[in-house]
């Protein structure tokens, strides 16, 4: 009981930290409407209302000295973020170069500050971003004592001409009370501490496996795969990002996934910036984990191309960890796993998927799967109880790579098979295995249940138009001279009618056969449990890749592999951990680091032209930083495969039509849509009749919208997917419409279950944890 209350007081104080340090370091940001900075709409108008929960504002302010804009001043109104005392930053792009204005900012009437802004250089908006004049103005929202809604405030340029905005930030400022009681709090636990130790007995279990691989003579081992990792990274160092077969794709998900955040969707789902700034549902059909991972270090301010870079670098680097922490589980040998580790990292496939197809999720698998792995034998193996290793494992890889996840069922029920011996000596494995998979699945609920939904609801093309054939997949089989080739081709994967030459690089590597084969010959009897399944397996994934299994008849459910040649993963894996053995033999010799660095070096040797190819750069830091900060355009999309099918058959109205709202049926005027990534508002004026208004968005479920009426009644309008496939609502009344991109309410269960699933996973990692295994176990 004393440990669980010391736990729950350390657990309070953490996270009123983490709560104390968001506070001053997380702002939240308003983004900039380039639509609003027309004279046409400032003509019209001398203020702008951005609806509550928006965080956008107009790109530009023009003051009393703008006669295009009609020479009065102009004001906009916005809704403040925090209630407490905020601080503000407003970040200028430009302004007039003679004649800047004075912005005064009122909160309900009240004025609180006046804030004179710095001469610019007065170049026209299309030049704002890459040759003005930036700057910021400071100031402070006092404490906002009112009950309800957060109130208002409002920004009015009183004199002098424009003002360009990039965006406004608002900090909340921490209170003296909350960093007293924070500072209490800790001198109070850390006290306990010293004397209970429990603040050590509840963190050791995860640190103990960081701390075992850096401590001692495994930091060697770790120094080795870091050096060797970035050998294998060289062409990320150079400058631009090459080109690949995804070319500038996850550049913009990346940045897509950030504006879903940023925009109120969590989990994020349409990235509103793709499919030409109509919104794209690339994370409810794709899995999301390793764009939302990229986002995460996007978010410390690094370029979306470096983050690319960095993730990329992070699962070759992880994938031979994972390895070698796998390798060191079954064998305890530490020969054995680092050769295990280099041999796996460098798989030549594995470099296709980073250099020449950039298949951004399916490379971060090749981190997932030996975890999987390591988590079965956990299971089997070990008596404490814990599934979570396994069920986290799975997970992730149902949230990276659901096809690559639905093999690796495969492979893993084909081990457990050769593994029946063990399992039928420790009758909790069935039971664990099932509890796992379990955890697993609502673990990913959140992702599985909404892509589920639209399929059996919804009509989007890759339910239709890309259901794979057994021919089709024959037809991107390798030949098997293919597995041992070196050459690096750049071109897209083809049919076998094709000649090798235009062929993509489908490599298993000679060096892994080689290894393999050694380990035969050398003929090791440990681990025979381990060994045979391996050889077993790695041969089965090699052949399947080839025109020699049958794919022409195989079962459906094997076909959603589309391309066989993404079987060399689990091919890679199952051989490099085999062949790694033929190595083992070196524990009895006293030069083995030498040998071990003379192999690594031999490895490097043969996959030298994979790492030294002609990376042209295609991409550079600002064109993708332009691009960052460019809404509007038509990327991301792949073969557009996740549009609505009518769309898809259209895909030209994509490209042609124009950001406001349509109306489609009956007589009615739209006012200018204010849009806040996957949201939008705007004035409706209904002539007679109902009306059918097209929003500017794709249609995907979980969208919803209100009308506020003239005499400020708020109701639930119907949304619907209008003939050309985008969002439309139908009413026979005037108002303010706002749509939003909410959730469905299915996805909302879904939302919850896999919050679910996570606390039965810490539960069995704090009690599985703990659990001892029984004595002779």
């Amino acid at each position: 009981m004393k440990r669980l209350l010391v736990s729950a007081l350390f657990a309070c104080i953490a996270a009123g930290s983490v709560h104390a340090a968001l506070k001053v370091f997380r702002p939240v940001s308003y983004m900039t409407d380039g639509g609003m900075t027309n004279s046409g709409f400032w003509r019209d108008r001398q203020s702008v209302t951005i609806p509550p929960g928006f965080r956008v504002i107009p790109r530009q302010l023009p003051g009393p000295m703008d006669a295009w804009a009609g020479a009065e001043p102009k004001e906009f109104t916005f809704s403040r973020a925090f209630a407490g005392e905020t601080r503000v930053i407003i970040n200028l792009l430009d302004s007039h170069e003679s004649a800047p204005p004075v912005l005064d900012v009122y909160m309900e009437g009240e004025k609180i500050a006046r804030l004179s802004v710095p001469k610019g250089t007065g170049r026209p908006s299309n030049e704002w971003k890459t040759r003005g004049k930036r700057s910021s103005l400071t100031f402070t929202l006092p404490r906002d004592e009112s009950s309800g809604e957060k109130r208002a405030i409002t920004v009015k340029n009183v004199s002098g001409s424009w003002v360009a905005f990039e965006n406004v930030k608002m900090y909340q400022v921490v209170s003296i009370g909350e960093v007293a009681l924070l500072t209490a709090g800790w001198i109070v636990l850390l006290s306990i501490a010293a004397v209970r130790k429990a603040v050590v007995d509840v963190t050791l279990f995860f640190v103990s496996s960081v701390a075992g691989f850096v401590r001692g003579e495994m930091a060697f081992d770790a120094l080795l795969i870091l050096g060797f990792s970035l050998v294998l990274s060289i062409p990320l160092f150079h400058g631009g990002y090459f080109f690949s077969h995804e070319e500038f794709f996850p550049f913009y998900r990346v940045v897509g996934t950030g504006l879903a955040i940023d925009t109120g969707q969590f989990p994020p789902r349409v990235l509103p910036n793709l499919s030409n700034g109509f919104g794209y549902g690339w994370s409810i059909f794709y899995p999301p984990l390793s764009y939302d991972l990229t986002w995460l270090i996007y978010r410390t301010g690094l370029s979306a191309l470096t983050s690319v870079k960095v993730f990329q670098f992070l699962t070759i680097f992880l994938a031979g960890v994972s390895m070698y922490g796998f390798m060191m589980k079954v064998t305890q040998n530490r020969s054995v796993s680092v050769m295990a580790a280099l041999l796996y990292a460098s798989a030549p496939y594995r470099l296709v998927d980073i250099y020449i197809r950039n298949a951004y999720a399916e490379s971060a698998t090749f981190v997932l799967i030996p975890a999987l792995f390591y988590g079965i034998h956990e299971i089997i193996y070990n008596e404490k109880g814990k599934f979570w290793p396994f069920a986290l494992a799975l997970a992730s890889l149902a949230l990276t790579h659901n096809i690559t996840a639905l093999y690796a069922v495969f492979f893993g029920c084909l081990f457990c098979v050769f593994q029946f011996r063990a399992i039928l000596a420790n009758r909790r494995s069935i039971p664990l295995l099932l509890a796992g998979g379990i955890v697993a699945g609502l673990i990913s609920a959140f992702y599985i249940g909404p892509l589920y939904e639209h399929k059996a609801n919804g009509d989007y093309a890759v339910f239709g138009r890309f259901k794979p054939s057994g021919e089709m997949v024959y037809s991107q089989t390798t030949r098997v001279g293919q597995l041992f080739s070196r050459a690096v081709n750049f071109e897209q994967s083809l049919p076998l009618d094709r000649s090798d030459e235009e062929e993509m690089p489908s490599p298993l590597g000679t060096h892994i056969v080689l290894a393999a084969l050694l380990a035969i010959i050398a003929g090791r009897k440990s681990n025979r449990d381990f060994v045979g399944p391996f050889i077993f397996l790695g041969f089965v994934a090699a052949i399947m890749t080839t025109s020699v299994f049958p794919w022409k008849v195989a079962p459906a459910v094997f076909l959603y592999i589309q391309y066989p040649w993404r079987l060399l993963s689990f091919a890679s894996f199952f051989l490099c951990a085999y062949g790694a053995l033929a190595f083992s033999s070196l524990d009895r010799y006293r030069w083995k680091r030498a040998s071990t660095m003379i192999m690594a070096m031999a490895v490097i040797g043969y996959v030298y032209p994979f790492i030294t190819a002609d990376y042209r750069p295609d991409f550079s830091d600002l064109s993708i930083r332009e691009a960052e900060l460019n809404q509007g355009f038509i990327i991301g999309t792949s073969g557009g495969e996740y549009l609505p099918s009518v769309l898809y058959s259209n895909k030209k109205y994509v490209h042609e039509r124009d950001r406001y709202v349509r109306i489609v049926k009956g007589s009615a005027e739209a006012g200018y849509p204010i849009r806040w990534g996957a949201n939008v508002s705007f004035d409706l004026r209904v002539a007679n009749g109902v009306v059918e208004a097209e929003a500017p968005f794709i249609y995907y479920m979980g969208y919803a919208a209100t009308l506020k009426q003239p005499d400020g009644a708020v109701t639930g309008l119907p949304v619907g997917i209008s003939p050309n496939g985008f969002v439309s609502v139908r009413t026979d009344k005037s108002g303010e419409v706002t749509i939003k991109y909410e959730n469905s309410r299915f996805g909302a269960i879904c939302d919850w279950i896999t919050v679910a699933g996570l606390a039965l996973l810490m539960l069995n990692i704090v009690s599985g944890g703990r659990a001892k295994a029984e004595p002779g176990g």
